[in-house]
């Protein structure tokens, strides 16, 4: 998770394992040159050097110092694994630096085998030494595992010098002499229906009994199923049928038929049955951590912020099913989801410096062009959990500390008389490079949340999307007079240097896109981009930071779409 409150992927419970790391050199004893014996540098924005005054265990560890800001990598190689055993990730990380954070990346060897341990969650900042630990079945034919430690700075700035200690590196494999439990039923499950979970359970002496346990909604009392050997290293347990959005924890024990029996406990896993809403995600504890965090969920939603809105290479987006939002986070493109696409997602739920996300497995579109949802009109001081994810509006509002610099993101203070908000502007955007807005401009944008330290209760903001979001193009938001017919008018004065007014008429309350294209096609104002009453607008267009020449100014809502050809002479 890219959270970091919690460093278990899975939690395990009494697992024989032997001593034998078979990772070579974790604890950075023996190095040779610049680097430790058997580990490779494969990126070059680092220096990793042995330290002797922070150390978890033995006499030295390694230290990390970043010098880019792009994923560094420490790799290990060629690790012996056994196809269909259970092993163990872990290492001691001493990260005190809130630019920093790590986490595994991993890669089964072998014949006919793909993906790796790629655990999604990260160290936290920690003034002591802290255990990263995670959980993972090699797949049948797997014979080895190539091993990366990745480093991140994940600072405002963006400048590249994180500094990391870590040690005690391992890759534990479970004792011979335990049953070993693999392949476990795991995903989604359906509501209503119950629920079968399947599990390879071998032992050299053979199974004696097996139980799959659970627990319902983050408490209760854990309750076994006997499960039944259906065939060869084959059991299967039943789990009663649970509603829509239960939150279901689960594992499994075996014992052998040994003279003196042993008994092993699987990882647990966790899931929400069916389509789970969106509250799920915003229930937290005293901490303000999100105590559905890891769960397997589904959720359905329309996007309020469209892929590519906040970063042009990473799933970085929004939706919300009327209630509640969320980010949708993944470091690669899952899927490019529109602005008002209704879409279903796949994933597990995390947790970012107190924001919201899930990050997602599979995004299926439903259906586009939907009616967007109205922004919710909040004051600063209401802006909390309960808005974190919705699209929101502040009225009323005095800007502070605004950056008319272009290609840099930044954050203002937005301050209605109720209290001060972070305002984020994201140079993806292209709102970056304007001029402040003037006081008491309505901002439509993102409620979300960075806050750094635990309890996460603080560090709200707004996100704007797009200049029009920003309603200070003239947007007149009373619009006058009555409509009777979709129309676009022609911009005046026209040529024009450097603003112009252009009025446009909705007969209907409908969402309205109001954008400037450039003579290659190519957007570069977005005027208007949300829902608006019937009647006649009038928008003032700064053309501040273009050229001299042809642009078109395009009017769209619902199936209506008309342009207008407009000259900027300089």
């Amino acid at each position: 998770m890219r959270f970091i409150f919690t460093f278990l992927l899975f939690f395990a419970f009494n697992i024989a394992y032997s001593q034998t790391n078979v990772i070579q050199n974790g604890g950075f004893e023996n190095w040779t040159g610049g680097l430790p014996d058997n580990w490779l540098k494969t990126t070059d924005d680092y220096t990793i050097s042995q330290a002797s005054d922070t150390v978890y265990e033995g006499t030295s560890s390694a230290k990390i110092i970043l010098t880019g800001t792009t994923t560094q990598k420490l790799r290990q190689e060629d690790i012996p694994i056994i196809g269909g055993q259970h092993y163990i990730l872990r290492m001691q990380v001493f990260d005190n630096d809130p630019a920093g954070r790590l986490r595994f990346w991993g890669y089964w060897e072998g014949e006919g085998v793909s993906g790796g341990p790629q655990p999604t969650f990260y160290t936290e900042d920690s003034p002591d030494w802290q255990l990263y630990e995670c959980e993972y079945d090699a797949p049948a034919g797997a014979t080895g595992l190539s091993l990366e430690i990745r480093f991140y700075d994940v600072s405002d700035n963006w400048d590249g010098d994180a500094v990391f200690h870590i040690d005690a590196v391992e890759v534990l494999s479970p004792s011979s002499d335990v049953p070993v439990i693999t392949n476990i039923t795991s995903g989604i499950f359906d509501a209503n229906t119950h629920i079968t979970i399947q599990a390879t359970i071998t032992d050299d002496q053979g199974i004696d009994t097996a139980k799959v346990h659970y627990k319902l909604n983050l408490g209760g009392e854990e309750t076994p199923v006997i499960m039944t050997n259906i065939s060869g290293d084959l059991w299967e347990g039943i789990i009663p049928a649970q509603t829509d959005g239960t939150g279901l924890e689960y594992w499994i024990s075996a014992k052998d038929i040994d003279t003196t029996p042993n008994t092993t406990t699987s990882s647990v896993l966790k899931t929400l049955i069916g389509c789970a809403s969106l509250s799920k995600a915003h229930e937290l504890d005293e901490n303000g951590v999100m105590l559905y965090i890891d769960f397997m969920a589904k959720v359905k939603g329309i996007v309020t912020a469209a892929t590519g809105t906040f970063h042009e290479t990473q799933q970085d987006d929004y939706i919300q099913d009327g209630n509640y939002g969320i980010n949708v986070f993944s470091f690669n493109i899952v899927k490019s989801m529109a602005l008002n696409d209704s879409v279903e997602i796949t994933g597990s739920f995390d947790q970012y410096n107190g924001k919201s996300e899930i990050i997602p497995d599979t995004i299926i579109i439903i259906n586009s062009g939907n009616t967007p949802p109205e922004p919710v009109i909040v004051t600063c001081g209401q802006v909390n959990e309960d808005y974190e994810g919705l699209l929101i509006k502040i009225v009323d509002g005095i800007i502070s500390g605004w950056d008319e610099q272009a290609g840099v993101s930044f954050t203002a203070a937005l301050n209605d008389g109720t209290a001060d908000l972070d305002l984020r502007v994201n140079e993806s955007t292209d709102i970056d490079g304007h001029a402040a807005p003037p006081d008491f401009t309505p901002i439509i944008g993102i409620a979300s949340q960075h806050d750094y330290s635990s309890p996460y209760t603080g560090g709200y903001q707004i996100l704007p999307r797009c200049w029009g979001d920003m309603s200070v193009t003239g947007i007149n938001d009373n619009p006058f007079n009555t409509a009777y017919s979709f129309a676009l008018k022609q911009n005046y004065p026209n040529p024009f240097n450097p603003s112009t007014i252009i009025n446009y008429e909705l007969p209907i309350t409908n969402y309205v896109e109001l954008s400037v294209y450039n003579a290659l096609g190519q957007k570069v104002r977005t005027l208007v981009n949300r829902r608006q009453d019937t009647g006649k607008y009038s928008v003032q267009f700064n053309a501040d930071g273009l050229a001299s020449g042809v642009y078109f100014i395009n009017f769209q809502s619902g199936q209506f779409a008309q342009t207008k050809k407009m000259i900027l002479l300089r």
